[in-house]
């Protein structure tokens, strides 16, 4: 058991650092030295040093990232809920439905890619040597070939290696661009700033692991229990968390914004200045706005994952109720009275608890240090850290487990 561990560690290990090498790739055909001096100045270089993991100062084989793979999610998740189709295949046809909206998923990202990278080489048209139609072919081929490669990598760190490869490929990188962002900030701080930002940053993270580890339980009571109160007990529950949703509204919301901005940037190009400046008014907006996006994102995760309706169909196949609630659809409403109040405390929680603290620290020490890494990425590296221990901890708990077996049987 200890062996297969390591071997999933170390498999892991070497399709991140794969993952990482492609975006050092770079694509060909293009003036390297004139694109990095554009992207000193350039809100592009922040996008793509988001999506890449910081420190590129060009455009690489894998600079699209899992960007493609999370608006094609985005489509599919809202498409489940207003298309019959895909509902059906979500709730009703079990593996063999998922399978298929994996694969419905799949052929969004392969469009995604292609749209993505048409956009990015006509960006890329002033910073060309050779500016015609073979070049416009060769990269969008290779950036749609790079997303599609880092898809590939993703499911088989899901499949072969430790916790989601989507979310471990964010999380790297997440924590590649640290150095970057230390790079570009202020880096002299005294010692009562360094005392300021490591208790900031403390609180953020407690607060981040409640989030993420906090859970309701809905006591329930079986047919069987009922005959015998006075031998019950109250551990037979149903955990709901706090933060059912856990990274992916973050990543999808996040990613939204991320698109968005990606896209007008293009659109407007090297238009006059006063439409630069209406653009990003519109873009503080929109970024207003993405509080409202992350919370419908919560409330469709929540329900796409947790379905009320089948959890109370279950109950009542096995004779289990809620205490104090009729099963059937007094057991529906009430479960969804709970998701719903859980999703809405969470999100706002997440939004204003944990977002503002960095915020009115910032504003109160003028320390850009906390405006280089938001609480999306705060949350995404906690969420995901948690999920991996989990894991690794469930390996060594088996390997224990299996050792005392074999001590007894000899």
């Amino acid at each position: 058991m200890q062996s297969e561990l390591r071997k999933k560690i170390g498999f892991t290990l070497f399709i991140l650092i794969l993952a990482r090498i492609g975006i050092y790739i770079p694509v060909s055909g293009i003036n390297h030295s004139s694109l990095y001096k554009s992207f000193e100045n350039n809100i592009l270089s922040n996008i793509f040093n988001l999506i890449s993991g910081g420190g590129s100062s060009t455009i690489g084989l894998f600079s699209l990232g899992i960007a493609p793979y999370i608006n094609a999610s985005i489509i599919i998740q809202i498409g489940i809920k207003i298309i019959p189709f895909l509902e059906d295949l979500q709730t009703n046809e079990g593996e063999s439905g998922r399978k298929k909206i994996t694969q419905i998923t799949r052929i969004f990202t392969f469009l995604w890619s292609i749209i993505q990278s048409c956009f990015i080489t006509l960006w890329l048209k002033p910073y060309v040597f050779n500016w015609d139609l073979i070049f416009i072919i060769n990269t969008v081929i290779s950036l749609t070939t790079g997303a599609i490669i880092i898809l590939w990598l993703g499911e088989m760190i899901t499949q072969k290696g430790l916790g989601n490869g989507y979310s471990l490929l964010v999380f790297h990188n997440i924590i590649s661009s640290i150095p970057y962002l230390y790079k570009t900030g202020n880096n002299h701080f005294s010692s009562t700033e360094i005392f300021i930002i490591t208790v900031v940053w403390y609180v953020v993270i407690i607060g981040a692991i409640f989030l993420q580890e906090g859970v309701k339980c809905i006591q329930i009571i079986s047919l069987k229990q009922l005959s015998f109160l006075e031998n019950y007990t109250k551990n037979n529950y149903i955990p709901f968390k706090l933060n059912h949703g856990n990274i992916m509204p973050l990543i999808l919301s996040s990613g939204t914004i991320t698109f968005e901005t990606f896209i007008a940037n293009i659109l407007i190009g090297n238009q006059r200045m006063h439409y630069k400046l209406l653009f990003y008014s519109i873009l503080k907006l929109y970024r207003n706005l993405s509080i409202i996006i992350y919370i419908f994102f919560s409330y469709l995760y929540s329900t796409l994952t947790r379905n009320p309706k089948e959890i109370s169909k279950v109950l009542k196949n096995q004779s289990v109720s809620i205490i104090g609630v009729k099963p059937g659809k007094k057991t529906t409403f009430y479960l969804s009275e709970i998701l719903s109040q859980l999703t809405f405390i969470g999100s706002i929680f997440c939004l204003f608890g944990l977002a503002i603290v960095p915020y009115l620290a910032s504003s109160v020490t003028h320390l850009n240090v906390f405006q280089g890494i938001g609480v999306t990425s705060l949350m995404i590296l906690v969420g995901v850290a948690i999920d991996v221990t989990k894991q690794i901890r469930t390996y060594t708990i088996s390997a224990i487990y299996d050792e005392i077996i074999n001590n007894t049987t000899m």
